[in-house]
């Protein structure tokens, strides 16, 4: 299982970290060269809760996810970094109008 933490450290502080969200990849199939991986990203935690947010959980309760969903036939031969690239790909489609930065 693949476990994705964001983590706010207020003022770069790891002792005052508070996790944010947690995105979790599970392999549920597929062949040695391409995998099958589903995923769930969690809620947004607010600020100062104190709640833990666990990847198995995420991954097994419907309620617990935000949004949820499977990458098919990945090619393993590019990493964790890339699958992560296409599960959020996966989970935020493209907007018809892409962000053009603060104007």
């Amino acid at each position: 299982m693949l476990v994705v933490r964001i983590e706010l450290w207020p003022r770069g502080e790891a002792s005052r970290k508070v996790d944010l969200a947690v995105i979790a990849v599970e392999n549920v199939g597929g062949t040695a060269e391409a995998g099958d991986y589903e995923f769930a990203v969690s809620h947004q935690v607010r600020a100062g809760s104190s709640a833990t947010l666990k990847p198995s959980e995420l991954l097994r309760n419907p309620r617990a996810a935000w949004k949820r969903g499977r990458v098919r036939g990945y090619d393993k031969q590019y990493g964790a970094v890339r699958l992560l690239h296409w599960v959020l790909q996966a989970a935020f489609p493209s907007r018809k109008k892409p962000w053009r930065g603060n104007r």
